[in-house]
């Protein structure tokens, strides 16, 4: 199987090191874990409800578009909801 890598087995060897040394800190500090998971998901959900704006933007002559957008803004709401406190006050003005 190590063939396969050639001479490019030394950054996947030191990422599964790395990824299995954040992996026992994830068990030993659950804390941390769930709020860099919740930072995470929040900007995520924040960017993805960013992209469907921009997509309505171009689409707003399509039928549904008006339905899309009240998704999104329903998307954008929940995430403020949800994670308040990883997310910029400039981004989430209502908490």
């Amino acid at each position: 199987m190590l063939a396969g890598f050639g001479s490019q087995w030394e950054p996947f060897f030191w990422q599964g090191v790395l990824l299995m040394v954040l992996g026992i800190l994830a068990i030993l500090v659950p804390g941390y874990a769930t709020l860099a998971t919740e930072f995470l998901l929040g900007w995520l959900m924040l960017g993805g409800g960013a992209i469907r704006l921009l997509g309505a933007i171009h689409a707003r002559r399509i039928p549904g578009a008006p339905y899309q957008s009240i998704s999104i803004l329903l998307q954008w709401k929940t995430t403020c909801a949800n994670a308040p406190e990883s997310l910029p006050s400039t981004i989430c003005t209502d908490h």
